[in-house]
């Protein structure tokens, strides 16, 4: 199985800003100039965005897909149980009387745009915003690996103190960024093939 469209253009994104915003040749003492650190936050804070948007993307995607598969073969799916099995609010599935034009299909379509509506209030990388966007379309909690997430969410936090802070409130290595960035990518290549 090959990895989907939405995942090799954020591959190509994420490359396009190492190469835009970190040294060609990572310093072996660990010191860089100030530009260059600049540079390493706006990596940090860009890649951060790519990732944010790449998650609420494909799995928007999916559950559209999921939906079309069900309102045109009848054929349900993971994601459709998995969003069906994660009702909120005031939906309360079939009517107990006859004539309301309430159907599993109306149901369905009504939750998938629930959990779309969702998606769009993520604000985030960090372990409750992943969850919030996989584990509703079907990805189980076996097939995260929690070092990947645990690494996303420091990630993520890392981001917070860089969008939020004064450079002088905090270090950066930009190789270390790096660093964890393709490991997070690593993580994103394998989910996104399931």
């Amino acid at each position: 199985m090959a990895n989907s469209a939405r995942f090799k253009a954020l591959q190509l994104r994420v490359r396009e800003l190492r190469n835009r915003f970190l040294p060609a040749n990572f310093s072996q003492s660990g010191h860089y100039s100030a530009t260059e650190l600049d540079n390493a936050r706006a990596f940090r804070v860009l890649v951060h965005a790519e990732l944010e948007h790449f998650f609420e993307e494909r799995a928007r995607d999916i559950a559209e897909r999921a939906f079309d598969l069900l309102r045109t073969k009848s054929r349900p799916s993971r994601p459709i149980i998995h969003l069906l099995s994660n009702i909120i609010g005031d939906q309360h599935g079939l009517p107990s009387k006859l004539g309301t034009q309430t159907t599993a299909l109306s149901v369905t379509g009504k939750v998938v745009a629930q959990y779309k509506h969702g998606i769009t209030q993520n604000n985030g990388i960090r372990i409750p915003n992943i969850l919030q966007i996989l584990l509703p379309i079907g990805v189980l909690e076996s097939e995260i690996d929690t070092v990947w997430l645990s690494t996303t969410d420091g990630f993520g936090a890392k981001r917070g103190a860089t969008a939020h802070s004064a450079s002088i409130m905090y270090t950066i290595d930009p190789q270390d960024d790096f660093q964890t960035v393709n490991q997070i990518m690593d993580g994103v290549r394998d989910l996104d093939l399931r």
